[in-house]
């Protein structure tokens, strides 16, 4: 049976080699989002990590309330296109840094429905698949 930190591992590099596959970057930047994994696509992308690995839908939500990125934990351990964190605030932190985002970032669950974020459940699909091949690895 692998442990939580080799299947973290697992997903964290197959996240990656998709990332880096143009099949991928057809599918996101042709999606309902029409952007990447981090400027408009992230809850996209987030429905197909979940699709693919299981886990729960969380977010990163500023002061103000307002949701800033999608991504999924499984276990204890946090995802989304730039591969995996071991905590909640590390994930916080590495996204604070990549997108130069300002002020404390907290962790929530689920979706929020009064702030619409592109979805689009083909793409999510098509992402998830790819997630699942294993001629990327």
């Amino acid at each position: 049976m692998r442990s939580s930190a080799q299947l973290s591992s697992e997903i964290h590099q197959k996240i990656r080699s998709v990332y880096e596959l143009d099949a991928f970057w057809d599918l996101i930047l042709n999606s309902a989002a029409e952007a990447g994994p981090f400027d408009g696509g992230c809850l996209v992308c987030a429905y197909a990590i979940q699709s693919a690995f299981g886990g729960d839908l969380v977010r990163l939500v500023n002061d103000a309330g307002r949701t800033q990125h999608y991504g999924v934990r499984i276990d204890d351990c946090y995802f989304d296109f730039d591969g995996a964190a071991s905590t909640q605030e590390l994930w916080a932190k590495r996204f604070a840094d990549n997108e130069l985002v300002s002020g404390p970032l907290s962790v929530l669950e689920g979706y929020e429905s009064n702030q619409p974020t592109a979805v689009d459940p083909a793409v999510s699909h098509g992402i998830s698949e790819l997630l699942k091949a294993k001629e990327h690895y």
